[in-house]
């Protein structure tokens, strides 16, 4: 924690990034006392983890609900009112992408801060390797200064909280994450097949990870085109003639490729 951040008496709004489940533990930590929007129903209502949030102060949100999402904002502004921090994962989900340092960020975060007129706190999480209990394997975590999002657009804002939070994770891979090729593949084939066992044990330690939500929770603006998509109508087409045989063949080799490299709606 850098010593030199100053927070305001007043609350703030704690944005973590998601990515391994100790996470909200390190958060509690190093943060203020701050209620945590919980959007795990599973971990909430099964394991000893949702007792101690709710000891905490959290508000409950059911993802698969839309008029749920709506009033966990409500819950979220009525609790920075009555002047207690907040602890939001702008992410929504564990990022489980291979090649992003962080997934683009939910607008809730943003828009709370700009209805409030609350600060955004960014904490920044890395962990080497989320399944050694080697004594030297610590949880680094970084705290950056209070960030008014009431001088940024929506687009502007979440733009320079996501770019903070990945330039943060970034330096503390380089400096902290080393690891040759051998120890990345772990025996498999390529990179591709070593991210996917990972991922598999990975999610094989949380109890009552829902796959459901988890899949389908990671925020997709509408403006970003994925090539699965954009290729999936000349994939389907069921008969070509030889004019454009090629081009179908080409175009459900690719989305099968994407859909198959997609870990993060798979996994």
């Amino acid at each position: 924690m850098d010593t030199g951040i100053v927070l305001p008496e007043g609350p703030v709004i704690w944005a973590i990034n998601h990515g391994f489940k100790d996470d909200a533990l390190g958060t509690v930590l190093i943060a203020r006392h701050s209620y945590i929007l919980f959007a795990s129903l599973p971990m909430f209502f099964n394991t000893f983890d949702g007792v101690l949030a709710y000891l905490n102060g959290i508000v409950l949100m059911n993802r698969k609900d839309a008029h749920a999402k709506r009033g966990a904002i409500c819950n979220a502004m009525e609790v920075l009112r009555l002047g207690a921090d907040f602890i939001i994962y702008p992410e929504g989900v564990w990022n489980k992408t291979p090649d992003k340092l962080l997934l683009p960020l939910w607008p809730g975060v943003y828009r709370i801060a700009v209805e409030s007129g609350c600060p955004v706190v960014p904490v920044v999480h890395y962990l080497r390797d989320a399944h050694s209990k080697a004594k030297d394997n610590l949880i680094h975590t970084v705290i950056d200064d209070p960030i008014d999002m009431t001088s940024f657009s929506e687009e502007q804002g979440l733009r320079h909280l996501r770019d903070v939070m990945a330039t943060w994770y970034y330096l503390m891979m380089e400096r902290y994450g080393q690891s040759t090729r051998a120890e990345v593949l772990e025996g498999q084939k390529n990179v591709d097949e070593a991210w996917e066992a990972y991922l598999k044990n990975h999610i094989g330690a949380v109890p009552y990870y829902d796959v459901e939500i988890e899949t389908m929770s990671d925020y997709r603006p509408k403006t970003i085109a994925r090539p699965e998509d954009v290729f999936a109508p000349i994939a389907g087409i069921q008969k070509a003639d030889a004019r454009i045989a090629k081009s179908v063949l080409y175009a459900r080799g690719l989305v099968e490729q994407e859909r198959r490299r997609d870990f993060q709606r798979r996994f």
